[in-house]
């Protein structure tokens, strides 16, 4: 079962591959991370004081890192949204599911293409910001590893629920769900529960539908080397609670593609 799962990852990933995919990465890490940071640190070496520098590192690479994250989820959104959907419009599903492989071991290989490849964009960011790091004669405080692990794990959750919901519907509500709880969430939060009667309904219901939030954002942490209230047991169940919504919208989707007419003749 795990070699012929490994074998359509290894498809994902050459699909990927001739998408321009990696060079999109490649280009991503230069346009939004490492050429600004190049800008940035030639602007603070003027007029800032020397204990101050640190600070100022950790904020430059830190805050250009999360906009390269939040690039690198959006396209491997884009591309978890279409993973199954573009194989069936292009027929090409059928020299798969001819072959002796269950449909669950298809989506478990085309998910986990989509997760390696966000993989590889965390893993390439967080290895030139110590890279970045080492050359400006600072360092990156533990806490940032943490920030990883937070994107790291939010990320697959995520990925999970939009490549199960383009499964199941299609790309583009896949897309629409998440942008949509991706922007009713933040502002729920500021809505005050007597405005309307069914505000307080709308928020459980969002609070269920949604991934936990996280007590804090490490990066923001990492800055400012703020160690204090560390509380690893509360943060370890957040990520063990994102990584079980994601694998049961998963479960859900392998379940119902299982029954699900292809109509691989026709194809």
């Amino acid at each position: 079962m795990l070699k012929r799962i490994l074998l359509v990852v290894e498809n994902s990933l050459f699909e990927m591959h001739k998408k321009r995919a990696f060079l999109m990465l490649g280009l991503l890490l230069v346009l939004t991370f490492l050429a600004p940071l190049f800008i940035k640190q030639k602007y603070m070496m003027y007029g800032m004081r020397e204990y101050s520098m640190e600070t100022a590192y950790h904020e430059s690479i830190i805050s250009l890192l999360k906009f390269y994250y939040f690039i690198g989820l959006v396209i491997t959104v884009l591309f978890a949204s279409r993973a199954v959907e573009s194989e069936i419009s292009r027929r090409t599903v059928t020299s798969i599911m001819i072959r002796p492989i269950e449909r669950y071991e298809y989506l478990a290989g085309r998910a986990l293409g989509c997760v390696f490849f966000y993989f590889i964009f965390l893993a390439a960011g967080a290895l030139f910001s110590y890279i970045a790091a080492l050359m400006l004669n600072s360092s990156l405080p533990a806490l940032f590893l943490w920030g990883v692990m937070q994107r790291l794990t939010s990320g697959i959750a995520v990925l999970l629920v939009v490549f199960s919901i383009g499964v199941l519907f299609s790309s583009s509500t896949a897309v629409v769900v998440i942008v949509v709880f991706g922007i009713a969430a933040p502002i729920l939060q500021h809505i005050q529960g007597d405005f309307l009667w069914f505000i307080p309904v709308l928020k459980k219901w969002v609070h269920y539908l949604t991934l936990a939030g996280w007590q804090s954002d490490f990066f923001d942490r990492a800055v400012y080397m703020e160690y204090s209230k560390f509380d690893l047991l509360m943060n370890i169940l957040v990520v063990l609670e994102n990584l079980m919504y994601g694998c049961v919208a998963f479960l859900a989707c392998a379940f119902v593609f299982g029954k699900k007419d292809l109509k691989l003749r026709d194809l």
